[in-house]
């Protein structure tokens, strides 16, 4: 009775430790992913740094196998960003939907955006930014922050054919690090809109809550969102509070503050996590992947 009781522990256990992250069914390492970064809260002109945000990330899933060679594709939104592969800010009207917070580009034509522009708007921009490159094709995409929110925004209006987004876009997998999907309170120390979209209880946030607990493309997405216990502006449980699939959130041994996310590339499986996969309860995992071989893997993994 001993030995078989071993047994029956020891494949328990196997089991757990197989679904510590989304199985992998057949890869689809050729689609583009879509790389969203979040929100600049000092900027007077807001900007962020696409290569200095997502290239070790970029980098790491050219060296597991992705497409890479243009494929790879971080997206800009802020007047000053810099160093992004592509802008949103051409697709789609910017007199439409929720149109606010624009800014003449720094070549002096027309538009940009500001930290007052609504992230309903840049939802809007994005939506049709991938129906545009990207046509019936299916992507992965990544979102940093408010990113994932404007992921989360744009696909909830197509799947409601909502008359100003595209008809349908194809969105395969969703990763979001460190996503106030709950709301945080760190934005109540900025008065720009797309701070106040963020809080706890807006009516923004209301809104995804009622509308976009779980947003598909065409086809169905997989999402997974991540969170840490040593994110500051986002904790742990804001940063999992939608209906995703799969969440994850790295415990404090990690020190994995709000930026580091993307910059986690390490391959030893050595990270402490409480992660769970729906219906399934939460698990604890003291030997388990990194943020970004953690989304590497959710991105590869096929919809069942």
């Amino acid at each position: 009775m001993r030995t078989l009781r071993i047994i029956v522990l020891f494949l328990l256990a196997a089991v757990a430790l197989s679904s510590a992250a989304p199985a992998v069914a057949s890869s689809h390492k050729s689609k583009a992913i879509v790389f969203v970064h979040g929100l600049d809260a000092i900027g007077t002109c807001p900007q962020t740094d696409g290569d200095a945000t997502w290239n070790d990330m970029k980098r790491a899933l050219n060296d597991w196998g992705w497409a890479g060679g243009g494929k790879n594709l971080d997206v800009a939104y802020y007047k000053c960003d810099k160093n992004y592969a592509h802008w949103i800010n051409h697709h789609g009207s910017h007199g439409k939907h929720s149109a606010s917070g624009h800014v003449l580009k720094k070549d002096g034509t027309c538009c940009a955006h500001t930290q007052d522009t609504s992230i309903r708007h840049l939802g809007y921009h994005w939506a049709w930014y991938v129906r545009d490159h990207f046509g019936s094709r299916c992507i992965e995409a990544v979102g940093h922050s408010m990113g994932g929110l404007i992921i989360r925004y744009g696909l909830a209006q197509v799947q409601r054919d909502h008359s100003a987004f595209p008809g349908s876009i194809c969105v395969q997998d969703v990763v979001t690090f460190g996503t106030p999907h709950g709301g945080t309170l760190a934005t109540f120390v900025c008065g720009w809109l797309q701070c106040e979209q963020q809080r706890g209880g807006s009516a923004f946030l209301d809104w995804l809550r009622n509308h976009a607990w779980e947003p598909d493309g065409s086809g169905g997405t997989d999402w997974t969102v991540i969170g840490s216990y040593d994110d500051f502006p986002v904790d742990e449980d804001s940063a999992v509070n939608m209906g995703a699939s799969h969440k994850v959130k790295y415990l404090g041994s990690n020190d994995i503050g709000h930026s580091d996310y993307m910059h986690r590339t390490r391959t030893v499986e050595d990270a402490d996590v409480y992660w769970k996969n729906k219906p399934d309860p939460w698990f604890a995992c003291y030997d388990c992947a990194w943020p970004v071989l953690w989304a590497e893997r959710a991105l590869w993994a096929v919809n069942q």
